[in-house]
């Protein structure tokens, strides 16, 4: 969080790793966001938690490609209380999904139906853990 990495850092390979994703509200932004909602610090997150954090702090939140973000942490499908879209939420135009860069500089089209665990792998840059198909 709040950081920045040289490719060095970026053991799980560079090709397995998001190095930005579009991010597009048009046609799906809340009007009392308008022209759209963002801060700095959280444009382009993608909330990849810890376990011990608290679940109301901001990065505890998941968020879907092309779609709102739920609360981990809270019982019941679409637990949020928010629906908006936000910038930092990996998003486009397109149907189904959204182009994101690689760190190794491939543009790959990821599926808003993707498994979010499989997603979240691909936003850690040296976990270690095994990435499968996608």
């Amino acid at each position: 969080f709040n950081g920045a990495a040289k490719f060095k850092a970026v053991t799980d390979g560079l090709s397995n790793s998001i190095a930005m994703t579009e991010g597009c509200i048009y046609g799906k932004r809340d009007d009392a966001y308008s022209p759209l909602w963002a801060q700095h610090r959280y444009g382009g997150t993608f909330a990849v938690n810890h376990p011990n954090i608290d679940p109301n702090y901001i990065n505890n939140k998941r968020y879907h490609i092309n779609g709102p973000y739920d609360v981990l942490g809270a019982t019941g499908a679409g637990t949020a209380n928010d629906k908006r879209i936000y910038i930092e939420v990996a998003s486009s135009v397109h149907t189904g999904g959204c182009h994101v860069l690689m760190g190794d500089g491939a543009v790959r089209f990821l599926s808003e139906n993707m498994d979010h665990n499989q997603y979240a792998l691909l936003t850690r840059i040296h976990d270690g853990q095994v990435i499968g198909e996608y």
